[in-house]
């Protein structure tokens, strides 16, 4: 997601604000900004600290689970992804980065509009479903990987079983299917969150 105005922001977020400290039109020698953001905006990765007291922080993610094969999954219309329709969908065994591909991405406007609190996302029997199937990452085409008015229970479940959790993926135009992945967050020490670049390769045939 670009860090650029007209983004859906968090209720409460000042999202991403850039200023520019020196410019090449007033004279100065160089283009020099300053960026300042909440680390919670657009694309970004949760570690378990933002839930869990003592919690690993963004500094210690381990960079392989980020990069692998990842498998993007087509959950149709729903807005409640529980476990009867991941039990539905051909979810193969053994998937450890599973990319929910909801209607957020069926419906783009969504990410270029203010934040709505009517997006799909995963429910607490959904979060136990993907634990339980040791995925060791799970992202989503929004700002959250639950409901706007559940508890955080769907996010205690899944840093407790050690998965990582990608939020405010776009992926309108991305077929569902087997990809590779590579998404790197910012090294943030003692942070509990951080913005990432999250990219798709498609795989060799």
């Amino acid at each position: 997601m670009p860090l650029a105005a007209g983004i859906p922001l968090w209720p409460g977020s000042p999202g991403a604000r850039t200023t520019r400290l020196k410019s090449l039109s007033a004279g100065d020698e160089a283009e020099v900004s300053s960026l300042t953001m909440e680390v919670h905006t657009g694309t970004h990765l949760d570690a378990p600290a933002h839930m869990l007291a003592g919690g690993d922080t963004i500094d210690d993610y381990r960079l392989r689970v980020g990069i692998g094969e990842a498998l993007v999954v087509d959950t149709g219309d729903a807005y409640e992804l529980d476990a009867g329709l991941f039990a539905s969908l051909d979810i193969p065994a053994g998937a450890r980065r599973i990319l929910l591909h909801t209607r957020n991405s069926s419906h783009p406007a969504l990410a270029d509009q203010p934040f709505s609190d009517r997006y799909a996302a995963l429910t607490l029997s959904g979060a136990e479903w993907l634990a339980e199937r040791e995925a060791e990452l799970v992202g989503i085409d929004y700002l959250s990987i639950q409901r706007f008015h559940e508890p955080i229970d769907t996010h205690l479940v899944l840093f407790r079983a050690g998965v990582t959790i990608l939020e405010g993926l776009r992926l309108a135009g991305v077929q569902p299917g087997r990809y590779e992945l590579l998404c790197l967050p910012l090294r943030l020490v003692g942070c509990e969150a951080a913005p990432a670049r999250a990219v798709l390769r498609e795989l060799d045939a």
